[in-house]
């Protein structure tokens, strides 16, 4: 109330300590990408082989001097004299490396897990998702409790294993030949009582009634990648083979690493494209053959690439909820970033959509395809709230005082009024803050604007921003921000008060 009051706006101006810093991390991710200015870099390819093998590419390891902070080499000059330098000359293999390597099963969902492979995958809201789930739970009796923010199971639940596969089996043939190939001694990292919190993971029931046919098509979306996810950790590990190799050619060292699939495991559970393949070391698609240590190799190709630095992502609503748990990286307080590690961030997996919902709801942030953007009003919003408000780490103070009393320590009357003494601060900062100057005169007139294109219309009595009102009877007018010391009303025309 007291933001609202004091930057004259219409309406609510909704400020909290989850959804102001989640608007903080939008704002900033949007204002990083605007202000990026890419940059071309230039890295060395050179293709080689030895004799009677195939032949593999490799890159050049360029020295750190001629690299910038980023790990780039911005001069083409100095990629160009040294792939002249290197151009049809032999090489001889520095070092060879080989190595049979597993990569375990991802874990089963937690509600957050949920929504961000649902955001990416079919372009789902937080909130959507999450009704998805309750409907799957609630309604189908499909899959487990969704508000959960764990995605082991309990090692109890190992018994019930062949009767949750004989159920999804039974619910759909498709996968009865997945289900199959299970191995049910087979245990995976999911099964761990430790890391189970209030509840489990989300995976399927026991119910062997379960009817696809009655699900919609975003419910079938979701119950897919949930039991697969499950049927995953009965399949085995993934095993692949490395290879990793270097290359030293007219004193210049290439370097390639590789790997083979031995044994699909998990990953036959999902399609090609997985939603659950990270670009890591097991899913580099490389060949390169058996060599020796000191094996001459002959340069077949050399080729100079132009790239382009990118800027980060923006945030889709999947992501963003994982940003939310992870926030306390964006903190430099290393005690502050443990805290919000351990407390698992900021909001928790039941309230998160509701407050993604809310700041789109205040028009501070806005979808645009699977996007979520920060809108001017937004923008302006962050701009002009104390960096109390915004910084997480107020939260994780909180979180500390809140741990502490729950051991037994630190006192509640102290912890209250510890919040009242807050509360006072940002008041008081709030009201004599002149920081920013033309910036902040510029963020409150946004913020008093209320029109529908974000536009700002000026009283012409008292140049004040108008604001865009409803009366008694439902029908739309403008009024003066600075009523009632100004009393300037106006009906709309088209959107835009009539002037």
């Amino acid at each position: 109330m007291a933001v609202s009051a004091l930057y004259g706006v219409n309406g609510v101006l909704s400020v909290g300590r989850v959804q102001t810093p989640t608007l903080k991390l939008v704002v900033d991710r949007d204002r990083v990408i605007e202000n990026f200015k890419p940059q071309d870099y230039f890295v060395l390819k050179a293709e080689f082989s030895a004799v009677e093998k195939d032949q593999f590419w490799t890159t050049w390891k360029a020295p750190e001097s001629v690299l910038d902070a980023n790990g780039y080499c911005l001069d083409k000059q100095i990629v160009d004299s040294v792939a002249a330098k290197v151009d049809d000359e032999p090489g001889i293999v520095q070092s060879f490396k080989e190595a049979k390597k597993q990569q375990k099963a991802p874990i089963c969902f937690s509600l957050s897990a949920l929504q961000k492979i649902a955001a990416n995958r079919f372009g789902y809201s937080a909130k959507q998702t999450l009704e998805i789930a309750q409907s799957l739970y609630e309604t189908h009796k499909a899959t487990t409790y969704p508000r959960t923010d764990s995605g082991y199971l309990p090692e109890e639940q190992l018994d019930e294993v062949s009767i949750v596969l004989n159920a999804v089996a039974k619910a759909d043939h498709d996968i009865q030949v997945l289900v199959k190939a299970c191995d049910l001694n087979f245990k995976s990292q999911v099964w761990n009582n430790k890391k189970v919190t209030a509840h489990h993971g989300i995976i399927p029931t026991l119910n062997d009634a379960v009817d696809i046919g009655k699900m919609s098509q975003e419910e079938f979306n979701l119950y897919d990648v949930i039991r697969r996810q499950y049927v995953a950790q009965f399949l085995g590990d993934y095993e692949y083979l490395q290879r990793q190799v270097e290359v030293l050619c007219a004193g210049e060292t290439f370097t390639a690493t590789g790997s083979t699939p031995i044994k699909a495991g998990w990953k036959q559970a999902f399609n090609k494209n997985s939603i659950n393949e990270d670009d890591d070391e097991a899913s580099s698609s490389e060949s390169i053959p058996s060599l020796n240590k000191g094996e001459s190799v002959e340069n077949k190709e050399t080729k100079v690439g132009a790239k382009q630095t990118k800027p980060p992502a923006r945030f889709n609503e999947g992501t963003l909820i994982e940003a939310m748990k992870t926030v306390g990286k964006y903190l430099q307080d290393e005690a502050l970033k443990k805290i919000l590690k351990d407390s698992k961030g900021i909001g928790t997996e039941a309230t998160r959509a509701n407050i993604l919902e809310t700041l789109f709801k205040r028009d501070y942030l806005q979808r645009k395809s699977k996007q979520v953007i920060s809108t001017e009003k937004g923008r302006a919003l962050i701009d002009l709230v104390p960096d109390s408000m915004k910084n997480p780490a107020l939260t994780a103070r909180w979180e500390q005082t809140l741990e502490k009393m729950a051991q037994g320590e630190g006192n509640f009357e102290t912890f209250v009024a510890s919040q009242a003494k807050l509360l006072h601060e940002m008041l008081a900062q709030l009201q004599t803050d002149e920081a920013d100057g033309e910036n902040k005169q510029a963020s409150v007139l946004q913020l008093q604007s209320n029109s529908q294109n974000g536009k700002v219309y000026l009283c012409p009595n008292c140049q004040s921003p108008l604001r865009r009102l409803k009366s008694k009877k439902g029908k739309t007018f403008w009024g003066c921000s600075k009523y009632p010391e100004c009393d300037f009303t106006t009906w709309e025309k088209n959107g835009k008060p009539s002037l």
